[in-house]
C-alpha cells in the first residue's frame, strides 16, 4: 500500500509541475486557502469510486482498481476533433471539452482494502444529481 500512495504522489507531482505549479482548486470553498481535497464517495458516483480531487487543469479519481488522471481544457470553436459537447445552461452550443485521460491500475493490488480518510475539514459538498431524491447526497466530506 506504500508503494501505492507514493506512486500516486509521484503521478500528483507531475501533474502539478505540468500545469507549471498552479495551485488553482476547485474544491476548495470561496475565501478558504487553495489545497487539495479528496471528496469521499458516499454514493454519488460509481460505487468502484473511492474519492474525487480537482487538479491544476484535471481531476484525479482513486478508484478500487486504481487511478483515473483525467487532464482536460474547456475549448470553444468548431474543432472536428472535439471529444464532448458540453450542453447545458452553463455551456454554448460551441463548447467542448479536449484532454486526455491516463488509467493506472496497479498489478496485483488488493481490490478490497482497509481505506482511511484522514484530516476532515470543516466543510462539505452537497450533492443532487437528478430529479430523484433517493440518489441526493448530503453532508459528503472533503479531507486533506
Amino acid at each position: 500500500m506504500k508503494r501505492q500512495v507514493t506512486t500516486m504522489g509521484l503521478f500528483l507531482s507531475c501533474g502539478l509541475l505540468a500545469q507549471g505549479g498552479n495551485l488553482r482548486h476547485l474544491s476548495s470553498p470561496p475565501g478558504r486557502a487553495k489545497s487539495f481535497y479528496f471528496v469521499q464517495n458516499r454514493g454519488q458516483w460509481h460505487p468502484d469510486v473511492w474519492a474525487h480531487s480537482h487538479l491544476p487543469g484535471g481531476e484525479v479519481w482513486i478508484t478500487r482498481w486504481g487511478l483515473l488522471l483525467d487532464w482536460y481544457q474547456i475549448a470553444s470553436g468548431s474543432d472536428a476533433t472535439r471529444s464532448l459537447v458540453l450542453e447545458g445552461p452553463y455551456h454554448t452550443s460551441q463548447e467542448y471539452r479536449v484532454g486526455h485521460r491516463v488509467r493506472l491500475s496497479f498489478i496485483g493490488a488488493n481490490t478490497t482494502p482497509h481505506v482511511e480518510y484522514r484530516e476532515k475539514v470543516s466543510y462539505y459538498h452537497n450533492y443532487f444529481i437528478g430529479n430523484n431524491p433517493s440518489r441526493w447526497v448530503s453532508y459528503v466530506p472533503l479531507y486533506r
